[in-house]
């Protein structure tokens, strides 16, 4: 089956999903997506608990609002156009949480982007396309389909909107597994200012620093780097990599996997 994918997210695992529930171990009982962001892992992942949590209060909300009013808030998506016009009444503010879902949404989709800001100013239409190129109407109207079946997963996952550090000393248990998407070190990307919430160089060092000294079973996702080379050391974690072959860069990224736990037919 089609894995379920909702949101358009800067460094979103959508395109690595087999490849990261691969190499997660079989026996998780309660699994935590500490830094969801789109949720593509939380929402296709197998386990007897999920938790997702972001610090993006419009992602939280959305998929509270998905989850606790589904027909409202999908209702108002279906009857919404792809329309120049419609997104730029996006960014006016309004105190309905269910019309901030819709509008957090339509941005994150009809945005040239995928930019769910809401300073954005370009709508992602399209002129000049070749028969093969993806429509991005056609890409709305698919992930409309996807928020019925991401109601039905999101019965059984408990949401938080925490500070992820606050949440790995809340979560610090044996019987977690938690798996860690933190945004890419800035030296290793070339996009800036993309992410609402940013991650300093000391942010990622005591994100890492924490995952040391884990009770849990822990998965780190990211590019190839000295700093993660230097702090996650082959005695205590197990690099799995991974050519990033769809990307516009014009040199090829690495994409990591950082293990805590033994892994066994690995895949790349």
């Amino acid at each position: 089956m089609e894995k379920i994918s909702l949101l358009r997210y800067y460094g979103g695992k959508t395109r690595h999903l087999e490849w990261i529930i691969g190499n997660l171990p079989d026996n998780i009982i309660h699994f935590v997506d500490a830094m969801s962001g789109s949720g593509s892992v939380a929402l296709n992942v197998s386990a007897t608990l999920v938790t997702m949590n972001d610090i993006n209060n419009d992602v939280v909300n959305f998929f509270k609002q998905l989850r606790y009013n589904p027909e409202e808030l999908i209702r108002a998506i279906y009857f919404t156009p792809f329309s120049r016009e419609d997104c730029n009444s996006l960014i006016a503010e309004t105190d309905s949480e269910i019309e901030k879902a819709r509008k957090f949404f339509t941005r994150n989709l009809q945005s040239f982007s995928g930019s769910s800001q809401k300073t954005w100013h370009s709508w992602g239409n399209q002129i000049n396309i070749k028969p093969n190129d993806v429509c991005r109407v056609n890409t709305w109207n698919r992930k409309i389909t996807h928020l019925h079946r991401a109601v039905d997963k999101l019965r059984g996952i408990q949401i938080e909107n925490l500070d992820v550090f606050e949440l790995l000393e809340k979560y610090n248990s044996p019987n977690v597994f938690v798996y860690l998407d933190p945004p890419y070190l800035a030296e290793t990307r070339n996009a800036k200012n993309i992410y609402k919430h940013e991650f300093t160089e000391g942010q990622h060092r005591r994100l890492l620093a924490i995952a040391n000294c884990s009770k849990c079973r822990i998965m780190i996702s990211g590019y190839h780097c000295e700093l993660y080379e230097e702090l996650l050391t082959p005695k205590k974690w197990t690099l799995i990599t991974k050519t990033d072959r769809n990307t516009n860069y014009k040199s090829k990224k690495t994409e990591c996997l950082w293990v805590n736990y033994p892994v066994s037919n690995k895949l790349f």
